[in-house]
């Protein structure tokens, strides 16, 4: 069949068109950094959307014996491609995960599912193959513990211990220093519970000390190891042995030394410093050398991954035998205070209830007691039947709530009880708040008069009566006369045509002064603190919907990260380090969702005393975060904030 010049180029051009098409298609591909990894190391999965105008980040699945977690943001690229006078664009955004093994043997990346412009798209399972790195008699890791058995949520003083085997290099005649093998502990380290101890150590520029102790290696022989402590507190939640699953740390153990490059050598090449010269001897000599030439890196490392081994601690349950109704869970001691503002108002009205308890066991898991649960405060007092959120401050949590007097006459708050066990005795206890004292006078209302009356003869003199009522009256009465459209002359004594003259540039100046003034006003704005602003908000919102939007404006001036919606707030919280928190603003965004406009005023009040309260505890903890008191203990030593893992020069 013969093809003509015509159908030969509509023939190209449909295929162009096809291609083309085919190049801004949306896609989803996943590729992995490598399938043989190490147990400990990171296996970085890329996940690659194309052409999308719109996607969501996907749910990631679990992946048994391995830790799934986000590295860094997305990243955005594009593509122009012109082939035969046509132009094509590509974009696309990719997406990183470190995927981590913690034990050894074969997994699979099961698909993944990305939302693509409405539309679902999966990736190819993929398979990775971890090996343990044998560790010898390098590494050893052990928690210990001063007590054999604990009741959960009491505290627990524990110990890790990091015993490292020094690297000697014989060529060099060199061993590594403990602050150097400290710096080759890698940062997929999983340190657990230890964690929150290392980061306010890094916080104040300082380290685990090191000291050389004498250990038996697997052999049995006594062997010189660099010893690291690090201590922290834990309350156990759950009964059962204490274990160390979380905590695995891993050193990139050294294989090799080598000279770092001297970045002089390429000058001096053709130098007389260069050869076998007098002067190049004598400059290859250690006092004479460039300060790069005769400094040695690691050049090669295998990680090696230890387990910590832990003490046979007991953790038993609290008992049920004695548990008060009102017992929420607290294991310590406590002391609970009360606080009241207004003490003086009418039935009806609002009195804010402050609530500190403070004690020994973890402030951030004590819970408010349940007042709604009290006869002796719902009584006299309509209380919210809705869990209070508080946050600590200092070493007390604070909580706050909004209670209204039924009548008047009620004399006081009543004490309010706070139960919790005392491990030391075993036994439930309960403390009381002193009870607060109160007025509460007969609600204010008014009457249908004082709304419609016009004349208020108590504020009256008899010279501004006779004044009213000898002067002209205005009429109401409506009439159709036509005298009404008639046009009457102002008298002559009324002087008010000046008016015209002087109210337009009276207006204008005024209008000046108020846009300045609100000028003014933004610019002063600018100074208040990001919570003064929030606060201020919160208590002019009309709705719920305004209180959420005015807690997503100081989340996001907080966290400096852009946020758009309640759930973007809660990521940047979570992303700042504060997931305690951001899990307990969540679920205070979530009832007042479901709440919606059925709440009334009463629970307006109450969403906006917790909303304050949440605030507080945002600010105490972003504070504690920056200013983290750390006890300084004799084998804290100073270290660099920044630390390089890549090589260790010596």
């Amino acid at each position: 069949m013969k093809i003509t010049g015509n159908a030969l180029i509509a023939l190209t051009s449909l295929t162009l068109c096809l291609i083309c098409q085919d190049l801004s298609g949306q896609s989803v591909e996943a590729r992995i950094s490598t399938r043989e990894a190490w147990v400990g190391m990171p296996v970085i999965l890329q996940l690659s959307v194309t052409n999308a105008s719109r996607y969501r980040e996907p749910d990631m699945p679990d992946i048994d014996g391995c830790e799934v977690r986000m590295v860094g943001s997305p990243s955005q690229s594009s593509q122009i491609t012109i082939a035969n006078g046509r132009r094509s664009e590509s974009r696309s955004v990719t997406l990183q995960y470190a995927i981590t093994p913690r034990r050894a043997g074969t997994f699979e990346i099961p698909a993944i599912t990305v939302q693509v412009d409405g539309e679902n798209r999966s990736t190819r399972p993929m398979q990775f193959v971890a090996t343990q790195s044998e560790t010898g008699d390098l590494l050893f890791v052990e928690i210990t513990g001063g007590q054999d058995r604990v009741f959960v949520g009491q505290p627990l003083d524990l110990t890790l211990k990091i015993w490292i085997k020094p690297f000697r290099d014989r060529e060099h005649n060199l061993t590594l220093s403990e602050a150097t093998m400290w710096q080759l502990i890698s940062e997929q380290t999983s340190w657990g519970s230890f964690a929150e101890q290392l980061r306010e150590l890094a916080e104040n520029n300082q380290r685990p000390g090191g000291e050389e102790v004498l250990r038996d290696d697997a052999s049995g022989t006594a062997r010189a190891y660099y010893l690291y402590e690090i201590d922290a507190t834990v309350y156990p939640r759950r009964p059962g042995k204490i274990d160390a699953d979380d905590v695995q740390i891993i050193v990139n153990y050294p294989t090799a030394l080598g000279k770092a490059r001297d970045p002089f050598a390429e000058i001096f090449r053709d130098s007389p410093l260069a050869g076998n010269s007098a002067l190049s001897q004598m400059m290859d000599d250690d006092f004479f050398s460039s300060p790069f030439s005769n400094r040695l890196a690691v050049t090669s490392a295998r990680p090696v991954v230890a387990s910590a081994t832990v003490d046979a601690t007991e953790v038993v349950p609290v008992p049920t035998a004695g548990r008060p109704a009102d017992y929420r869970g607290a294991v310590g001691r406590y002391r609970i205070m009360t606080q009241a503002t207004p003490t003086e108002v009418s039935a009806g009205d609002p009195i804010t209830l402050n609530i500190g308890i403070a004690g020994t066991g973890p402030m951030d898991l004590v819970q408010a007691p349940p007042l709604s649960g009290l006869p002796s405060l719902t009584g006299d007092f309509k209380v919210a039947d809705q869990s209070l959120a508080g946050f600590v401050q200092g070493d007390a949590k604070v909580f706050s709530t909004t209670i209204r007097p039924r009548s008047a006459g009620v004399a006081q708050i009543p004490p309010i009880p706070f139960s919790f066990f005392d491990p030391d005795t075993e036994k439930f206890e309960t403390v009381t708040s002193e009870p607060i004292s109160i007025t509460v006078t007969e609600s204010d209302s008014l009457s249908l008069d004082s709304i419609v009356g016009t004349a208020r003869p108590d504020r009256t003199t008899d010279n501004e009566s006779k004044t009213i009522a000898s002067g002209p009256q205005p009429d109401f009465t409506n009439s159709d006369s036509a005298a009404l459209l008639v046009s009457q002359t102002a008298p002559a004594t009324a002087r008010w045509w000046w008016i015209f003259v002087v109210a337009p540039p009276l207006v204008w100046v005024l209008a000046l002064l108020a846009r300045g003034w609100n000028a003014f006003g933004n610019r002063m704005s600018g100074f208040r603190s990001p919570a003064q602003q929030c606060l201020t908000s919160i208590a002019r919102a009309k709705k719920t919907s305004a209180i959420i939007a005015a807690m997503i404006r100081y989340i996001s001036r907080r966290t400096r990260q852009e946020c758009h919606s309640a759930s973007s707030a809660i990521g940047a919280l979570r992303s700042s380090g504060l997931y305690e928190v951001a899990a307990g603003v969540e679920t205070f965004f979530q009832n007042m969702d479901r709440q919606g406009f059925a709440g009334g005023k009463d629970s307006l009040l109450h969403d906006q005393s917790t909303a304050r309260g949440w605030v507080g505890q945002i600010e105490s903890a972003i504070a504690s975060m920056k200013k983290s008191m750390v006890r300084r203990s004799r084998s804290a030593r100073p270290v660099r904030s920044t630390v390089s893992r890549a090589s260790v020069f010596l």
